[in-house]
């Protein structure tokens, strides 16, 4: 349970990152802190120009919290297995549930941008578990009551108690907060509890621990910590540099070093954890495509020291790897600063500087010397330091469970394999889904990035001479190594790019035989597979005309592997492409021969001129009643004139006996698993006659 609760939280924060990063941006726009362009804002077009900037500001960060609210319970009705369960419901209840925290006499959309992040978690998850167990201890007789109704209504009617029972728990909770502390909020208990362990604390190295540590803290745990104790440091910390004003208009020495700008210039530059530092790391250091971008898109506003992009985008919140290092730094940077300015490197901060001042020109104006933006270049260079073994675990823990996670949806697809099953897998709700559709996505971007490979797997005859080579599509996934190719061809089938993924393996393959009929023989073959949907596809034909007349290889030496089971099963359109096929010169081969599906009557047909038996027979080799089998389409290759390949050949006895029971093409790891291009090229002279 805590596992998903805590997946969906990530997920949803990731959901929500278009609106941080126009957010962002626009609050970049907005707060840059010159002068003369925050005077063109106020004044240019009358001031709508600022308003334009404000409202888009306002429509998303501004919307954060009730944004948020709804992706988090979007992502954990997704995951959930009830299949009764609508997001659409599950998210509303979470909506409403959000809205009587937040307290809906008091409540403006002023109050529902970053600083109510907290409550948007605490109401999606709460509010999503109750709706979903509620719904799931409802008797499936309630549900067969609405049985000939329309499929939205029955399920609308069906939610009618998991909403009420669900809201009727957060009007008492809130009724019972009431009762406790009077009309407040959580958000102002938070603050109000927090703010009173400062109350006598005063300004000094012991409170800004105390306040730097409690920021951080909250960030951790979805609250906005720097708007909860907003009040504390107005209190605590604003007045500071005023002071140091008055003491040296009075012609003594500044004396009182914790200041607001003392915090923003040196211990959280690009905003809380001195992201400035992480995003560094995460550019230097950092492997995976994803956290990358993520760090290139953050590193703008973070120069402004905006750092929502990096603290929902990887996400930072609730999230445990970054926990000591988004502490720690801020920490050390507090202690080195404290200790810089003690020993005199650096002047007392007396001159008052905006947050959003850019990283080292803040350290040069709030000290008046180039020291305090050299110092500042230090301290960054301290906290990537830091961050970098944190940003390598994260990237293992990841890649870690990227493995399993497609290890399980592999795992999945091969038990639907065995049991004939043909689930959608782009349409699975659960995490099935989740992750077959992120590797179609990713399948789609590796075609047009041309990552994908084509593997060979040598074919020999009875004398020991390689004829040819099965080409193999290969996906090698970063950090994660080979997807199962039938996985691979069923995603790209779903997702509607198997003509492009064809197009790939046929134009590589007639690129490769053309090199070798050159340089070997002109007698090789390369063969390549063909699926059912495929045959279906008129623009099969042209797409192989084209290859094989732009790199000029003859069509017989291009072979056409059809599964037995989309042979057996083809329609009318399928057989009279399969003809058209044999009319142009292509060899078409039945491949996988001998899965269940065989049909030996369907070898009178002209169509195929070789026959691959599939492992299931070549592996039993030593059985009798497997032999007779073997023995008895061979014998039927002879009188039909077909060739019979065997699959799978691993053993010398095996080959041997093989090719006592008439096989007259052998392939398999005896001779060579598949291997890429390079390694054929290698491979291929010494089996040459």
């Amino acid at each position: 349970m805590l596992k998903r609760i805590f997946s969906c939280i990530s997920e949803g924060l990731m959901r929500t990152l278009p609106i941080i990063l126009l957010g962002s941006f626009v609050l970049v726009l907005k707060s840059l802190p010159i002068s003369g362009y925050q005077d063109f804002l106020n004044e240019f077009l009358d001031g709508y120009l600022l308003d334009f900037l404000s409202t888009i500001y306002s429509a998303s960060l501004g919307i954060f919290g009730i944004v948020l609210t709804v992706s988090i319970a979007y992502s954990y009705a997704h995951h959930s297995q009830n299949s009764r369960l609508g997001s659409y419901m599950v998210s509303v209840t979470a909506l409403c549930s959000y809205f009587i925290m937040m307290g809906m006499d008091v409540f403006s959309l002023d109050q529902a941008g970053g600083s109510s992040v907290f409550v948007s978690i605490l109401a999606a998850v709460i509010s999503s578990v109750l709706f979903t167990t509620i719904s799931q201890k409802q008797s499936s007789r309630l549900f067969h009551n609405y049985h000939g109704m329309e499929p939205t209504l029955r399920d609308s009617m069906f939610s009618i108690r998991p909403f009420a029972g669900t809201l009727l728990f957060f009007v008492l909770a809130k009724l019972l907060l009431i009762y406790l502390f009077g009309n407040k909020t959580i958000q102002d208990l938070l603050s109000d509890g927090i703010s009173h362990l400062y109350k006598n604390m005063g300004t000094n190295l012991w409170s800004m621990t105390v306040f730097i540590l409690s920021v951080h803290l909250l960030w951790m745990c979805g609250i906005h910590g720097s708007n909860v104790l907003h009040s504390v440091s107005d209190t605590l910390f604003e007045p500071m540099v005023e002071k140091n004003l008055a003491q040296i208009a009075a012609g003594a020495a500044p004396t009182h070093i914790f200041s607001k700008t003392f915090i923003d210039t040196f211990l959280i530059m690009g905003g809380c954890g001195a992201s400035f530092s992480l995003i560094i790391a995460l550019l230097l250091f950092g492997r995976k495509k994803n956290l990358k971008q993520v760090a290139k898109v953050s590193l703008i506003p973070a120069v402004f020291n905006v750092n929502e992009t990096l603290l929902f985008g990887i996400p930072l919140v609730f999230n445990p790897t970054f926990f000591i290092p988004f502490l720690t730094v801020p920490l050390v940077n507090l202690i080195l600063a404290y200790l810089a300015t003690v020993t005199g490197f650096l002047p007392v901060i007396s001159t008052q500087v905006e947050w959003t001042v850019p990283v080292l020109l803040s350290g040069y104006l709030a000290t008046g010397s180039i020291r305090g933006s050299i110092f500042q270049f230090l301290l960054l260079a301290i906290g990537v330091l830091i961050y970098r073994p944190f940003v390598l675990q994260y990237e293992r823990q990841t890649t870690k469970q990227l493995k399993e996670r497609i290890g399980e949806l592999t795992d999945y697809f091969k038990k639907n394999e065995a049991d004939e099953e043909h689930p959608v897998y782009l349409y699975l709700s659960d995490d099935m889904g989740s992750i077959a559709k992120m590797l179609a996505d990713e399948l789609q971007n590796a075609i047009a990035d041309k990552e994908l490979q084509i593997f060979y797997q040598p074919q020999v005859n009875a004398s020991g001479t390689c004829f040819g080579a099965e080409a193999l599509l290969r996906w090698n996934y970063p950090d994660v190594g080979f997807i199962y190719p039938p996985l691979l061809i069923e995603l790209a089938k779903e997702r509607g790019i198997l003509e492009e993924l064809e197009h790939f393996v046929i134009h590589t393959a007639c690129r490769d035989l053309k090199q070798l009929n050159e340089d070997f023989s002109p007698d090789l073959k390369l063969s390549i597979n063909i699926t059912g949907s495929s045959l279906k596809n008129p623009n099969l034909i042209p797409m192989l005309e084209q290859a094989v007349a732009e790199y000029g290889v003859l069509r017989k030496n291009l072979w056409i592997e059809v599964t037995e089971q989309d042979a057996i099963s083809s329609s009318g359109e399928v057989t009279g492409r399969l003809d058209r096929l044999n009319e142009l010169g292509y060899h078409l081969l039945i491949d996988d021969f001998g899965m269940g599906h065989t049909s030996l009557t369907y070898l009178k047909s002209s169509y195929f001129c070789v026959v691959k038996l599939d492992g299931s027979l070549t592996k039993e080799y030593q059985n009798v009643r497997y032999q007779e089998i073997i023995s008895s389409i061979t014998r039927l290759s002879q009188h039909l004139q077909f060739d019979v390949i065997a699959e799978y050949v691993e053993t010398e006895e095996q080959c041997k006996k093989l090719l006592e029971l008439g096989c007259t093409g052998l392939q398999g790891y005896l001779y060579s698993k598949a291997i890429p291009w390079e390694s054929f090229m290698e491979w291929l002279p010494k089996w040459m006659p």
